[in-house]
């Protein structure tokens, strides 16, 4: 179980960073960002997680403009 709260605890983060990315820069989020946010997504489903839950988080999620 502790490696599935890390993961979240991962997923947090990046829609953390590109979230506070997006108030305070006019720039377009770096696609390397949106990639590692994608990737920990993936990890998350792959570990288990509940596929609504990533489903709900994917949809919800910033997108690259």
């Amino acid at each position: 179980m502790k490696h599935k709260e890390k993961l979240e605890e991962e997923v947090e983060f990046w829609l953390s960073y590109i979230g506070n990315w997006k108030t305070s820069h006019d720039e377009p989020v770096p696609d390397r960002a949106q990639q590692l946010l994608d990737n920990a997504l993936s990890k998350l489903e792959k570990h288990g997680a509940d596929k609504n839950q990533v489903q709900l988080i994917k949809s919800n999620k910033p997108t690259i403009h």
